[in-house]
């Protein structure tokens, strides 16, 4: 695989750990950041994505925009069949897009790519992305229940049957490479993002 010199940062979290506060604090920085999120909300754009996605879990996951992607999360939700599915259709389409806009940014020192699920597919994506590091934006599991819940207004036994859904935080934590605690202020968080930018920087300069 062809790879220019620009190293791909992946930042991901968990639900409920402030993955998306750091991604927007990045971009406020004006780092250069690609959203895997925005890439599969647009995939449904695509033709033939919309045709299979319809055919096979029906047209009442439509609203008024298209595909509801809240409509269709509650029909796969807890089904691996229909997950394992939905995937198939949609993860090639994703995997070429979220490629493409990372390496449009040819001339960047580094890049960060924002994706929820990045440990859980480490291995299909790093089949189009080489990471130079991983970042995790992690708080300890009770306080991502008690946020969890708060955020979505939802009960315990329903927060846990959705963070019981993915790998867990503290897996993810053994993956990472640089880990951001976010179990405090969001001062302190912001700190240690400008912290770490700066020893990435320094650690880029180093190997050049």
């Amino acid at each position: 695989m062809m790879q220019n010199k620009t190293r791909y940062i992946g930042l991901t979290g968990s639900i409920a750990t402030g993955k998306s506060t750091v991604s927007s604090y990045l971009k406020k920085l004006g780092y250069p950041l690609v959203d895997a999120d925005v890439i599969a909300k647009n995939i449904y754009s695509d033709k033939d994505v919309y045709k299979k996605t319809l055919a096979i879990f029906g047209r009442d996951i439509l609203d008024k925009e298209g595909i509801s992607r809240d409509k269709l999360a509650r029909k796969v939700f807890g089904n691996k069949k229909a997950l394992d599915e939905l995937s198939k259709i949609v993860h090639p389409g994703i995997l070429k897009n979220l490629q493409e806009e990372a390496f449009s940014y040819a001339n960047a020192d580094f890049v960060f790519l924002d994706i929820p699920l990045l440990l859980e597919m480490k291995e299909k994506i790093e089949s189009v992305i080489s990471f130079y590091e991983i970042w995790l934006v992690y708080v300890p599991r009770e306080i991502q229940i008690e946020r969890l819940i708060k955020r979505d207004g939802i009960d315990r036994a329903y927060a846990l049957k959705k963070l019981n859904s993915q790998m867990s935080i503290e897996d993810k934590k053994r993956l990472a490479d640089i880990i951001l605690y976010n179990d405090t202020s969001l001062e302190n968080l912001y700190a240690q993002v400008d912290y770490e930018i700066k020893n990435l920087k320094e650690r880029i300069e180093k190997n050049r």
